[in-house]
């Protein structure tokens, strides 16, 4: 119980505040796989133009949603089993690290020209970097993603930045190893017709909804869109971890 004391309090790589979440699904669009980046990409474009938005980035997954995605990785020079060369991923546009405010410690942000059919790029956080590079500055060295999408092929990366460690899974969990993909290159067999878009806020994120709905209706009045908080989603993690505490602490008490 003690230890539940102290998860909102820990430095969580990230903040919540003034940050609005929205699911975006274009399967009503009616638009293919090849296509779905697209979209998403022009959705992203027109809420950051939103005034009153300060930055909107896409994702794959965000922190503490209930969601997890981890690959197995081949790093030059780093020899283990197979379940010690895994690290966590996220496909992201650029902007997400300003949405989400988690600083970028050496190298730089993706840009739109880490585009479909240049040379992929990374990003990984300090965990990443401690583990597969001995803690060395990252940026310029390569990984590859091992039997990456439907073809199976390894899917070769250049590191272009380090960010700070970030809460992924859990409150509780301590800094995991993390790599970060440009969104934009990702193969078409990963694209789900939903995403996750990250909108920074100026004001309080609710007084944003209408403006973002209008925003995202210009691109394709077909695009359903679902709204929460960040701080919302901290919320259900809190409660999840009280009610394990409380269990813990009943069970422990018998």
């Amino acid at each position: 119980v003690r230890t539940l004391v102290s998860l909102t309090n820990q430095g969580m790589g990230f903040e919540s505040e003034h940050v609005l979440l929205a699911t975006v699904d274009v399967r009503k669009t009616g638009a293919e796989p090849d296509r779905r980046l697209a979209l998403f990409e022009q959705a992203r474009e027109a809420v950051a133009a939103v005034p009153g938005i300060d930055a909107a980035a896409a994702s794959f997954v965000t922190p503490v949603s209930g969601m997890t995605w981890n690959l197995r990785i081949r790093v030059p020079g780093y020899e283990a089993g197979e379940r010690e060369r895994v690290a966590l991923y996220n496909g992201i546009s650029p902007d997400y690290f300003r949405a989400m405010s988690t600083p970028i410690l050496a190298g730089r942000d993706f840009t739109a020209a880490d585009a479909a059919g240049r040379p992929g790029v990374a990003i990984v956080n300090e965990a990443f970097a401690a583990k597969f590079l001995a803690g060395q500055n990252p940026v310029g060295k390569t990984f590859d993603i091992e039997g990456f999408a439907g073809g199976r092929k390894d899917r070769p990366l250049e590191i272009v930045g380090l960010v700070a460690n970030a809460k992924y899974r859990t409150l509780r969990e301590q800094p995991q190893p993390t790599m970060y993909a440009a969104m934009a290159q990702e193969p078409v067999e990963n694209i789900a017709s939903t995403e996750r878009m990250v909108i920074k806020t100026l004001g309080e994120p609710w007084t944003s909804r209408q403006a973002v709905l209008a925003a995202i209706g210009s691109v394709n009045k077909e695009i359903v869109i679902d709204f929460r908080t960040l701080d919302e989603d901290l919320g259900a993690a809190v409660l999840q971890e009280r009610l394990i505490a409380s269990l813990s602490a009943f069970f422990g008490g018998l």
